[in-house]
């Protein structure tokens, strides 16, 4: 039916199966808050998170990272340096490269994706 043009509307409490479904999502608390797509719901709720896994990391690593003018937020966990900056894509590379000028050993990157019931408590929360 999407195929078709066709518009197909889910009230579900199944946050999950929403996420994996809908194009565009609405979270209503006895009226409606916010109507977007789960994706852009989540950046605008959370930010972007990326999650940078070293083999060790220190504070002067992290404040490295915290100095480039597109970073929001930077949170050393362990030996993980969580990001939070827009356009992760295009910005990742430098952020690579400075670790690396840095002295650090990378060892795997990743988003931080909080699930679309985050979302929603959130914006309840807020409301």
């Amino acid at each position: 039916m999407k195929k078709e043009g066709r518009t197909i509307f889910l009230c579900t409490h199944n946050l999950e199966e929403a996420d994996r479904l809908c194009d565009r999502v609405g979270v209503f608390k006895t009226r409606l808050l916010v109507v977007d797509t789960p994706t852009k719901l989540r950046a605008s709720v959370f930010g972007r998170k990326v999650i940078f896994h070293l083999r060790t990391t220190n504070e002067d690593i992290a404040e490295d990272i915290r100095k480039l003018p597109y970073v929001r937020e930077v949170k050393v966990v362990e030996n993980k340096l969580v990001v939070t900056l827009d356009e992760p894509e295009s910005r990742n590379p430098e952020i690579v490269r400075s670790l690396v000028k840095a002295g650090a050993d990378i060892q795997f990157v990743g988003e931080l994706r909080h699930s679309l019931e985050d979302v929603y408590l959130q914006l309840v929360k807020d409301a």
